[in-house]
C-alpha cells in the first residue's frame, strides 16, 4: 500500500504544466540562453491589431543566425495561454540588437519572451 502510494506520489511530481491548448508548454532549447542575450519588450498595437514588440541584445561575439523567439501570453495570474515561436530577421553579429514586433492571435494581460533558439554561424575552410 505504501509503495503504491509512494508511485502516484512520485507522478504527481513529474507532471507536466498544459497551456490552455491542452498541450506542455515550450521552454527555450538551449539553457541558459540568457548568458548570450537581454530581451526587453512590451504590448502594442499595429492597425487595431494586438503585437509584442521589443529588442533582443546579443551580448557574444560569435555570429548567429536562424533566430527564434518564443512569446507566452499569459493570463492575470501569470499561466500561459499560448505559444508563438517566430522567426527574428537576418542574422547578428556580436554584440548587435535586432528590432521584433509579433502579432499575437488572441490580446493577454502579459506577456514574455525569451529566446527559443539559434545557430551559430561556423566560418568556412580557407582557401
Amino acid at each position: 500500500m505504501r509503495v503504491a502510494a509512494a508511485i502516484a506520489a512520485c507522478a504527481l511530481l513529474i507532471v507536466a504544466p498544459v497551456v490552455a491548448n491542452g498541450k506542455s508548454p515550450l521552454e527555450p532549447m538551449i539553457v541558459g540562453w540568457e548568458r548570450f542575450f537581454k530581451v526587453s519588450w512590451e504590448p502594442g498595437e499595429r492597425s487595431g491589431r494586438s503585437v509584442v514588440r521589443g529588442t533582443v541584445e546579443y551580448t557574444y561575439g560569435t555570429p548567429i543566425t536562424r533566430v527564434q523567439l518564443l512569446v507566452d501570453s499569459l493570463d492575470a495570474s501569470g499561466a500561459i495561454v499560448n505559444q508563438q515561436v517566430v522567426w527574428l530577421p537576418g542574422d547578428l553579429v556580436g554584440f548587435q540588437s535586432a528590432h521584433f514586433e509579433v502579432p499575437v492571435k488572441q490580446p493577454a494581460p502579459a506577456y514574455r519572451v525569451r529566446v527559443f533558439h539559434w545557430e551559430r554561424i561556423e566560418a568556412g575552410p580557407i582557401i
